[in-house]
């Protein structure tokens, strides 16, 4: 009976079947299903049964059809029995050290014994028709026509005669009826003795296989080492592709069980677990229905083990799904953790890390400047004053001064033009310098490489720088035409040297302080040309991220469409399991007794 479908055990195989199409879970569905095919075509269907030792005894004596065990004499820790039906009544007796002893009841005996009891029967039901017949000729035959009368009814004798030759015809019939059963007589009389002789050697091979057999199960010394006595019977009330087994010691550690039934007052009843017992009815009526009974316990634990299996197997899915759905978010939030929220915040941040290197950069070049400047101004001293000194004539002073004119203002220009040039030049040049150290945090938040680093020095805001040498609008002044009258020649050569050195020392002591004074302007030109190609930057890595997210979310999106069918399976199953709950619970509540003996034989034996 196992072999044919039963609702929960399709419903089993139905989400199994669908889990083998999702990858993850394939190689355990197949596997799961080929465990159901082989737990459900499992045969025999076994029943593991409790109750006190005479309890059990008497079932077992019913199974067998006669009084084979005596209920009171089987001691506490006997062997435990098994029975099934079989081609042959024997028994198998497996002792702790794995040996087996076997007896069997032989069939020639009581085969002999059977037929000479049908000979004995088929002699006695001839004798009974013969006598039936002869009964029925002398209800239609007058006395006095079937016997001639004796005695005083010798008066008789005319209307015997009468009699007779009017029932002639049956008289003669009685006759031979009454032949046939003196015949029938003897017949029984010659079968009847060996009749009793086969039914005696029988039963003596009977009660030998039986004595055997209480020996086996009695838990005698003589029987100690027998741990479970195995019965076939090939006669009884016991259904064909059923054992029973008696849970007591080492057989109920060792049983695998559909059901677990209880033994009481020759009834089997469901395990009670603290309430009272659910029937399943009196042996002869419980026993007929053990089949579908079995079968049903069965097909509820198959339903049980695997609606936790393909529980279980959701479970699995469902932790890896979110998995994926949880690495799709990590992957998001770790591109979207390198965007730039804060970009002023970022730019300060960024600045404040290379004011070091700004400040070095600066201060080098400030005494670049500075040395250019200083060698720059006493090249133009040397060159007036020099010149000056170096006069002898009037016509040469007068050549002089009118050179020195024109210099006045123009060579302060041209140096301080060189320096700002030069300024304004290292500045660019440091910026270009500063920026790949600037950028380097960026570079781990996705910034282009095209944009490490500067192609050109970038634009810096205008300075003004050494205004003195731009805006001193002073010029050299000579004595009128009386005063050269009353001057010497080296008085004015001293005049128009004193003007000159006045000149020089005074751009001198200004563009210091000045160069001095520029240096806050100049470092917040380099730091706002920083923070400007820092902004760029940062728009630059900007776009890449958009862009990297674009592409990201397009991927998982591919990928959650590729995920969709194990989704849909999984969402399948998951109903499919729930079918088979649904299944399994409306069992359990028409079924309360078959629902307990099925979860009593998950506990009974080890198996599951």
């Amino acid at each position: 009976m196992s072999g044919k479908p039963h609702p929960i055990v399709e419903q089993a195989r139905v989400a199994l079947r669908r889990l083998a199409d999702a990858p993850p879970a394939a190689q355990a569905a197949e596997g799961a299903t080929q465990e159901i095919a082989e737990a459900w075509g499992k045969a025999p269907l076994s029943i593991g049964v409790g109750g006190g030792i005479p309890a059990r005894t008497a079932l077992f004596n019913f199974l067998c059809g006669d009084r084979w065990l005596d209920p009171h004499s089987r001691a506490v820790g006997s062997a435990a029995l098994r029975i099934r039906r079989g081609p042959v009544t024997r028994l198998r007796a497996h002792r702790d050290d794995g040996s087996v002893e076997e007896h069997e009841l032989p069939v020639g005996p009581r085969a002999e014994a059977a037929a000479a009891s049908s000979a004995l029967s088929a002699a006695r039901s001839d004798l009974a028709v013969h006598e039936q017949a002869l009964a029925k000729l002398d209800r239609s035959v007058p006395a006095l026509a079937r016997k001639r009368p004796a005695g005083l009814g010798i008066l008789l004798l005319p209307l015997h005669w009468l009699f007779a030759w009017l029932y002639r015809g049956r008289v003669t019939d009685r006759r031979a009826v009454d032949t046939l059963v003196a015949e029938a007589r003897v017949r029984v009389d010659g079968v009847l003795g060996p009749a009793n002789e086969a039914e005696l050697t029988a039963r003596a091979v009977r009660d030998r296989f039986i004595a055997t057999l209480r020996v086996l199960a009695s838990g005698s010394p003589a029987a100690a080492s027998v741990r479970e006595v195995e019965l076939e019977v090939a006669h009884g009330p016991l259904p064909e592709g059923v054992e029973i087994l008696e849970l007591t010691g080492p057989a109920r550690a060792s049983a695998q069980v559909d059901a677990v039934f209880v033994v009481e007052n020759e009834a089997l009843v469901a395990p009670g677990r603290g309430t009272t017992p659910l029937s399943i009815g009196a042996f002869s009526e419980a026993v007929a229905t053990l089949p579908p009974l079995v079968h049903d316990a069965r097909a509820l634990a198959i339903g049980r083990r695997f609606r936790d299996k393909i529980s279980a197997t959701i479970a699995s899915l469902d932790e890896a799904l979110d998995r994926k759905e949880e690495s799709y978010r990590v992957r998001i939030e770790k591109l979207e953790a390198l965007r730039i929220t804060d970009t002023a915040g970022f730019i300060d941040e960024q600045l404040a890390r290379v004011a070091e290197p700004i400040t070095a950069s600066l201060q080098a070049i400030l005494e670049h400047a500075t040395v250019h400047l200083g060698s720059e101004l006493a090249q133009l001293q040397q060159a007036w004053i020099g010149g000056i000194a170096a006069l002898t004539d009037n016509d040469g002073l007068k050549a002089q001064v009118a050179k020195l004119s024109e210099q006045w203002t123009a060579d302060p220009h041209r140096i301080g033009e060189e320096v700002r040039m030069l300024l304004m030049g290292g500045l660019g040049g440091s910026a270009r310098d500063l920026y790949t150290e600037l950028v380097e945090s960026l570079r781990s938040k996705g910034l282009p490489e095209a944009h490490h680093k500067l192609r050109a020095a970038p634009v810096l805001a205008p300075v003004a720088i050494l205004p003195s040498l731009f805006s001193d609008t002073s010029k050299l002044e000579l004595p009128g035409f009386f005063g050269r009258l009353f001057q010497s020649f080296d008085t004015r050569r001293a005049e128009v040297r004193e003007q000159a050195h006045a000149r020089i020392e005074r751009l001198q002591e200004r563009s210091a302080a000045e160069l001095l004074d520029a240096e806050p302007l100049l470092r917040a030109a380099l730091r706002d040309a920083l923070a400007r190609e820092l902004a760029s930057a940062i728009e630059h890595q900007r776009a890449w991220l958009d862009a990297a997210l674009t592409t990201e979310r397009t991927a998982i999106a591919e990928e959650r469409q590729q995920l969709a069918p194990l989704v849909a399976i999984r969402d399948a199953v998951r109903a499919d399991a729930l079918r088979l709950g649904e299944l399994i619970a409306q069992h359990e509540e028409q079924h309360p007794a078959i629902a307990i003996s099925s979860s009593a034989a998950a506990t009974a034996s080890l198996s599951h």
